[in-house]
């Protein structure tokens, strides 16, 4: 009966830290999504045009470095830059959680070098 008692137990912990990383997750997609529409809707009201033409060649030398980059470190970026947990990166990418966070400090160092030469160009 103990061993029983410390299963239900150990079951009851583990269902509640799921369902609170899911809540979590759930306003971690939630506010990135409402940041992304006010984004959306600031360049949309956005009548200058020499800062629309500004943001359009920024996001193109984005993708330019992305598409430069190793298939890994431009997926790992975009995942962890619309919202996903370091879990959800870890296995979205199949490595291990503990791993998700070195490889994405290598990723940016990537990212902002290439894009700083980019720039120099």
């Amino acid at each position: 009966k103990g061993n029983d008692s410390q299963l239900a137990g150990w079951l009851y912990r583990v269902a509640t830290n799921l369902g609170f990383n899911a809540v979590r997750a759930r306003r971690r997609r939630a506010f990135y999504e409402l940041q992304a529409g006010r984004e959306a809707l600031e360049e949309k009201s956005t009548s200058n045009p020499a800062k629309e033409s500004e943001m359009g060649h920024s996001r193109k030398q984005v993708r330019r470095v992305l598409a430069q980059m190793r298939p890994r470190a431009a997926r790992l970026l975009i995942l962890r830059h619309s919202g996903l947990s370091y879990a959800e990166v870890a296995s979205a990418l199949g490595v291990a959680p503990g791993s998700v966070g070195s490889l994405l400090a290598r990723a940016e160092a990537e990212f902002m070098r290439r894009f700083r030469e980019l720039e120099g160009e």
